[in-house]
C-alpha cells in the first residue's frame, strides 16, 4: 500500500518529529531495562571472580603447608601431627578412690598419671604385686586388707569427732586382740570362749553405734568385715541381738 505524499509545506517536518520521538522513547527503555541488567551481570561476575581468587589463594597456601614449598623466599614448615591419646573411662569405689588419691599423694603425683603407671606395667607384663609377707593377724578387712597401722591412721584423717575416733580405736584394737588370741591356739575351756564371745559382742555394739555416727567406708567396711569373719569363728550368730528382742 503506497503512502500519499505529504502535502507541500509542513509533511517532512512532522515525519522528522515522529523519528525523533521514537528514538528517545528506545533510549528510555534501554535505560531502564537493559543497563540494570548489565550491571547485575557485571556485579554478579565481580563477585565471582573475587571468591575464584580467594579460593586459589587457600589452594596455593594449602599446597605450600602440605609439600614444603616456599612462600616469598621463606620455608613454611608442616604442622607436627600428635597422635591424639585415648580416653578411657571407668567407674571405682569411693574406697578405692580414695586410696588412689592417698598414693598418688605419697609418690608425688596425679591420680591420672599413677593410673597411667599401673596401666604401662600391667602392659608390660609386670603388674604390681602386693607385699605377702604381712602377718595375717595385722591385716584388717576381707576384700580389701588393710594394715593395722594404716588402719589406725585411717581413723585419725577420716574420723573428726574425738569420741568417734576413739570408739573406733577400740574397735580396731579389740578385732586385733581377738585375731591373735584365735591364732595362738583355738580357745580350751568354757570360760575362754565365754570371755571372747562377749568381747565380740561389746565390739559389735560400739561398731553399730559408730555407723550411726560416721560414714567413713575406708573405716567402717574392713571394720565390719572382720566383725563378721570372727563372729563365724567364734559361733556367735549375727542377728542374735534381734532374736533376744
Amino acid at each position: 500500500m503506497r503512502r500519499a505524499p505529504a502535502p507541500q509545506g509542513g509533511g517532512g517536518r512532522a515525519d522528522t518529529t515522529f523519528c525523533t520521538y521514537q528514538t528517545k522513547v528506545l533510549r528510555d527503555a534501554v535505560k531502564r531495562f537493559v543497563r540494570p541488567i548489565c550491571a547485575f551481570c557485571s556485579y554478579r561476575i565481580e563477585v565471582l571472580g573475587g571468591v575464584l581468587r580467594r579460593f586459589v589463594r587457600l589452594l596455593k597456601k594449602a599446597f605450600l603447608l602440605v609439600n614444603f614449598g616456599y612462600n616469598g623466599g621463606r620455608r613454611v614448615p608442616r604442622p607436627r601431627v600428635m597422635e591424639k591419646p585415648r580416653k578411657v573411662i571407668f567407674k571405682v569405689d569411693e574406697e578405692d578412690y580414695e586410696r588412689l588419691k592417698e598414693i598418688a599423694k605419697e609418690k608425688g603425683m596425679t591420680v591420672s598419671e599413677l593410673l597411667r603407671e599401673i596401666v604401662k606395667q600391667v602392659v608390660r607384663g609386670n603388674p604390681p604385686t602386693e607385699a605377702k609377707d604381712e602377718d595375717p593377724v595385722m591385716l584388717i578387712g576381707v576384700s580389701r586388707p588393710v594394715a593395722a597401722e594404716r588402719m589406725f591412721q585411717l581413723i585419725d584423717e577420716r574420723i573428726n569427732n574425738e569420741i568417734s575416733k576413739a570408739r573406733a580405736r577400740i574397735i580396731l584394737g579389740g578385732v586385733i586382740e581377738l585375731k591373735e588370741a584365735l591364732a595362738l591356739q583355738s580357745p580350751k575351756g568354757r570360760a575362754e570362749l565365754s570371755r571372747l564371745k562377749a568381747k565380740l559382742r561389746e565390739l559389735r555394739e560400739q561398731y553399730r553405734e559408730l555407723a550411726k555416727e560416721v560414714r567413713a567406708r575406708s573405716v567402717l567396711k574392713p571394720l565390719g568385715e572382720e566383725l563378721v569373719m570372727l563372729s563365724e569363728e567364734l559361733g556367735v550368730p549375727l542377728f542374735e541381738e534381734g532374736k533376744r528382742a
